[in-house]
């Protein structure tokens, strides 16, 4: 419904773009007044073609006036020098002409009607002569009959090939009665029924020959010999260490020699990270997902399961498949952002690498690096949204706003209030700065960037790792750090007695927007 939707208004967009494009280029008026539907879509599309354009008022002073939809509109009692009449039916200009003939306004033939879906006349106060009415109308009736020709032509092949179709569909239904008749004859004769048991000894035969080990054996030695039968052996071993899958087995869709030469003879290629939030998901969907990834002929993947549900068995069939496969990586989240928010936490862990591997060594070593670049382009009929709010800090509190037009996570605060300097005003008697009574954008609290690496190096039974994890950027608003901004704070007065403070570098840098207590840019690191 919403997609018929979206068509119909872009069919009558370009419609009125097209309308639009031909008033401003042969009528070429300076302003145009319009009356009916589709009057803002035809407003914006004269607007870029460069006529100014309105809706039509008692008084107008517009050189042209454009009705759409006539049949449900009434003749104005004022109307300009020329009016255009624009309709889906060509039925209801008859009456409208009659109308505007009545009040002095004649055909202009200049304007011709172009296309068959939308039809439109222009009229206008200027009387033609004789000769160019007679010749005008002549140019129109032949017009019709050219559509007329052409309209009974079409009929007719039309009528040729749906008859031509009946006939085929006659010849097919008499072709189809001659094979139930034949088969119904063969089913029902005394040889077929006699002959049943024995053709119900055969179907199973077959179906034994092809499933039955004995004669599997037999039809692979036949097919391949000894050697064969060895290798096939062995292809069904190694793809069942390649494949583990039980769900959506591999095999059914390729066979077993053709899946393990694919998977045994790979260029080397990039590493491909399959991110999956998850929340809640049935086990029996979870377990086709985990097979159907892995048993892939391509080996060189990781998948990052990001679990955000309460349901403790999607963790547990997750960690079970890890601690088997470890391209299968799990991660529980503490809380749920939704699909993007949990997407972009499951990008955090998408890169690992296996620098050294030996029988007794093996030496882990992962990075990871996030960047989220957001923009909030709506939300409904409210242009922000609170997200938390820091009601601790009393009335010069901030709050984590989604701010249309702003990236998700914008603090807004009061701000200090400055003169045309960028000097923060402060209060002449007590050197407190002054506060702006509006809320403005401070910083925002996302961090620009994190990043982490992982490393691990096993020998034989002993394992010795290390977690270094790193976030860059955010903006924290800390109340602790309120006391730089004080009355002991250096002041500074200009001469025409204007107050101003020039506080501590440490404590309030003038060429950052700061709030009444103090707003940092974060570096959080921990090993």
């Amino acid at each position: 419904m919403q997609l018929e939707k979206e068509k119909k208004e872009k069919r009558e967009r370009e419609r009125c773009r097209a309308l639009a494009q031909r008033i401003a280029e042969e009528a070429n008026p300076a302003s145009a007044a319009l009356l009916g539907e589709q009057m803002s879509l035809l407003t914006e599309a004269l607007h870029r073609a460069g006529v100014e354009a309105e809706e039509w008022t008692e008084g107008s002073e517009a050189e042209l006036l454009v009705v759409a939809d006539p049949a449900w509109e009434t003749l104005p009692e004022t109307l300009p020098a020329r009016v255009l009449l624009v309709s889906d039916e060509s039925t209801v200009m008859a009456g409208w002409a009659e109308q505007l003939a009545q009040r002095g306004y004649f055909r202009d033939f200049g304007w011709r009607s172009k296309g068959r879906a939308q039809q439109s006349a222009l009229f206008c106060t200027s009387q033609p002569t004789q000769l160019k009415m007679v010749r005008g109308y002549e140019m129109e009736m032949d017009i019709l009959r050219d559509r007329m020709v052409r309209a009974e032509r079409t009929c007719g092949e039309e009528a040729e090939l749906i008859a031509r179709l009946r006939s085929d569909l006659s010849l097919s239904r008499s072709h189809e009665q001659q094979l139930e008749k034949a088969l119904g004859e063969v089913t029902g004769s005394k040889f077929w029924k006699m002959t049943w048991p024995m053709r119900y000894v055969v179907s199973k035969s077959r179906q034994l020959w092809h499933t039955l080990p004995f004669f599997v054996l037999l039809r692979e030695l036949r097919s391949g010999g000894i050697e064969g039968v060895r290798e096939l052996a062995r292809a069904r071993r190694e793809y069942a260490a390649l494949f583990p899958g039980k769900v959506m087995r591999a095999d059914r869709f390729a066979p077993v020699e053709l899946l393990v030469r694919q998977a045994g003879d790979q260029p080397a290629g990039p590493k491909i990270s399959i991110v999956v939030p998850l929340y809640n998901t049935p086990l029996d969907f979870l377990e086709e997902l985990l097979d159907s990834v892995v048993n892939q002929t391509y080996r060189n993947w990781e998948l990052c399961c990001v679990d955000a549900g309460t349901a403790p068995g999607v963790g547990e069939m997750v960690q079970q498949r890890a601690a088997v496969d470890p391209r299968i990586r799990y991660r529980k989240l503490e809380k749920n952002e939704l699909i993007p928010g949990n997407t972009n936490k499951g990008i955090e862990i998408k890169l690992n690498t296996i620098p050294v591997k030996t029988k007794k060594w093996q030496w882990d070593l992962g990075f990871n690096f996030a960047r989220n670049s957001n923009k909030v382009h709506s939300l409904g009929e409210s242009q922000m949204y609170e997200v938390e709010n820091a009601e601790w800090v009393g009335a010069a509190g901030v709050r984590v706003m989604a701010v249309v037009g702003e990236e998700l996570g914008t603090i807004m605060g009061k701000d200090y209030k400055r003169n045309e300097n960028g000097d923060i005003i402060v209060d002449p008697t007590t050197g407190i700065p002054s506060v702006s009574d509006n809320y403005t954008a401070l910083g925002n609290a996302h961090w620009k960037f994190t990043g982490g690496m992982y490393t691990n190096v096993r020998f034989k039974n002993w394992n010795l790792s290390a977690i270094f994890d790193i976030k860059v950027g955010a903006d924290l608003y800390t109340s602790t750090m309120r006391a730089p901004t004080a009355p002991d704070a250096p002041k500074r007065r200009s001469k025409d007695g204007t107050a101003g403070i020039s506080p501590k570098k440490d404590a309030l840098p003038p060429d950052s927007k700061r709030q009444h207590g103090i707003l940092r840019e974060a570096i959080w690191w921990m090993a």
